[in-house]
């Protein structure tokens, strides 16, 4: 984990927003992080979390030693994690709002994968729910271009959450 998110408001409009602010981690992961955020950004997708900007500034914050730091600034979303919405014990998800809420990740994912971008790391956590329980795909971190590295579009690096990864993952064949 390379970075922490914190909610923070603007003392003007009183909007808020979520801050990540990378702790530690190599230098050419955080750029690639916010290399990839700032392409799909671009893409103005509704179900993809909006970045309104990022840098490296001197941040001080109660929990953190005042230093320089490399941060991303996006919208908040206030609804939290889907994943707290699928764990309700009693009640979960309707089917309808399954189907709504899967065809809303399935649009943003379309838009992703058209720009080149692989997530490689989609679970339920890294999507937020905002204001009107739309979800937004979050967490860049491990995404990469889906050309690869040489540009055969074959990856070979395994990355992500277990749980989640497909069968290649655990086979350690490249995808």
């Amino acid at each position: 984990r390379s970075g922490e998110v914190y909610k923070a408001e603007d003392i003007q409009t009183k909007k808020k927003y979520a801050v990540k602010i990378f702790i530690k981690g190599n230098e050419s992961d955080i750029e690639n992080e916010i290399k990839i955020l700032n392409i799909v950004s671009q893409l103005k997708n509704p179900y993809i979390i909006n970045i309104i900007d990022s840098g490296k500034e001197l941040i001080k914050t109660e929990f953190l030693p005042e230093v320089n730091r490399r941060y991303i600034i996006m919208d908040y979303a206030s609804k939290g994690e889907l994943f707290d919405y699928i764990s309700f014990i009693k009640t979960g998800l309707s089917i309808r709002a399954a189907k709504l809420i899967f065809h809303k990740i399935l649009k943003g994912l379309e838009d992703i994968h058209k720009s080149g971008i692989c997530h490689r790391n989609l679970e339920l956590k890294n999507i937020l729910m905002d204001e009107f329980y739309n979800p937004k795909i979050c967490d860049f971190g491990l995404s990469t271009e889906i050309k690869g590295k040489d540009g055969s579009g074959v990856l070979n690096d395994y990355v992500g959450t277990l749980n989640y990864a497909p069968p290649e993952m655990y086979k350690k064949i490249p995808y």
